[in-house]
């Protein structure tokens, strides 16, 4: 009566559907990779900011204390790394920043706990110069001061009213400058 058509029997999934599943699969992983990496970098970012403005507070209490900003003994101006490196050094690769025990003395404990421990990241890939970390730099022994970071990523909000920014390789250089 009715002519049934004839039915092949599978025995799995074609080329072009393994094909299908694989280039869903790719889709997902690279969408999820890339959500993940940019929370990291939000994270990080994030974290360095609240890492200055305890730094800031710091500093502030220390002015009122002594009417400067923390200073090298006898020298107009320096930099200093903000943070505990392990290597004691921080910022510029090949010409490093010091970190500095008399900085360490002037704020641990009476301003700041102790220092954050930093970062052994490396900003400004594909630039002419990497850096590590963060940097104090007074003037006028200790009359005023900056802080130098840097944000994961190009033309990244610094998260610091009145910072500066400029991009830096892949990253955003912050610079915070502050006079009494």
């Amino acid at each position: 009566m009715f002519n049934e058509l004839p039915t092949k029997k599978r025995g799995g999934p074609s080329v072009f559907e393994v094909f299908v599943v694989l280039v869903v699969i790719s889709i997902v992983s690279v969408a999820a990779y890339a959500l993940l990496n940019d929370g990291q970098s939000s994270s990080r970012n994030v974290t360095r900011a609240a890492q200055i403005k305890e730094y800031q507070k710091a500093f502030e209490y220390y002015y009122s204390d002594n009417g400067r900003y923390p200073a090298l003994f006898g020298q107009e101006s320096a930099s200093m790394c903000l943070g505990d490196y392990s290597d004691d050094r921080c910022w510029q690769r090949g010409g490093s920043v010091m970190v500095q025990p008399s900085l360490v003395d002037a704020l641990v404990p009476k301003y700041i706990n102790k220092l954050p421990e930093s970062e052994t990241l490396l900003f400004g890939q594909n630039s002419e110069t990497t850096y590590e970390g963060m940097v104090y730099r007074y003037k006028d022994f200790g009359s005023s001061y900056s802080i130098e970071y840097f944000m994961d990523g190009n033309d990244e909000d610094c998260r610091l009213p009145g910072t500066e920014s400029q991009n830096v390789g892949n990253d955003t250089l912050c610079t915070v400058y502050v006079t009494p």
